[in-house]
């Protein structure tokens, strides 16, 4: 199944530019550490959980920073402007509230209009690379759902290749509001592709 998030809770807005920024798995089976962090990632990190075991498991993780700034902006209209649809908020009100409002209606209204596009595109263009060049198409409607800033999109799809080859594939996006792809990967559900390293 694909990973749901949870939960989110913190005690401060995290700035733009996070000094010292650091992440500690807490607890979950496997190994999490931080695959990038938001200094040489432009304000994201990346946190990877590796579990090879079966069956559904949760995971908790901390992160910490000292300090830092939203080079010279405000913390609602610098931060926000960037990842959320150029208008402050979800819903393009501002706000200043910490969590934000969930969208209105479940948000898809207020997400861009790109946010499946690009994820598809995405993984079309990781399975094309892992298949040498394999037909990809995607099944039905993804699910779009909001945690904390950004949108998870989660569907499947199927490749064909050539010499008969076929496979189905799960995916997942993490994506900004404004469309653009954060993280994102598939796995093969069932078919005669060789499981190999996806190119990151």
């Amino acid at each position: 199944m694909p990973a749901q998030w949870v939960r989110l809770q913190c005690n401060q807005p995290l700035p733009r530019y996070p000094n010292n920024f650091r992440f500690a798995g807490v607890d979950g089976r496997g190994r999490q550490y931080m695959l990038k962090d938001p200094a040489s990632n432009n304000g994201v990190a990346v946190i990877r959980i590796e579990d090879n075991r079966g069956g559904m498991e949760g995971y908790t993780g901390d992160i910490f920073w000292n300090g830092g700034n939203n080079n010279g902006a405000p913390w609602n209209g610098g931060w926000w402007n960037d990842n959320w649809n150029g208008s402050g908020g979800w819903g393009g009100g501002g706000g200043g509230g910490y969590p934000p409002p969930p969208p209105p209606g479940g948000g898809n209204g207020q997400w861009s209009n790109n946010l499946v596009s690009n994820c598809q595109n995405n993984i079309r263009n990781k399975v094309r690379s892992q298949t040498g060049g394999a037909n990809v198409s995607f099944n039905g409607n993804p699910s779009r759902k909001q945690a904390a800033s950004f949108v998870m999109v989660d569907g499947n799809g199927n490749a064909r290749g050539s010499n008969g080859r076929q496979g189905n594939f799960n995916y997942h996006c993490t994506m900004h509001p404004n469309g653009n792809v954060a993280d994102s990967s598939y796995n093969w559900t069932s078919g005669n592709f060789n499981p190999q390293p996806q190119p990151r």
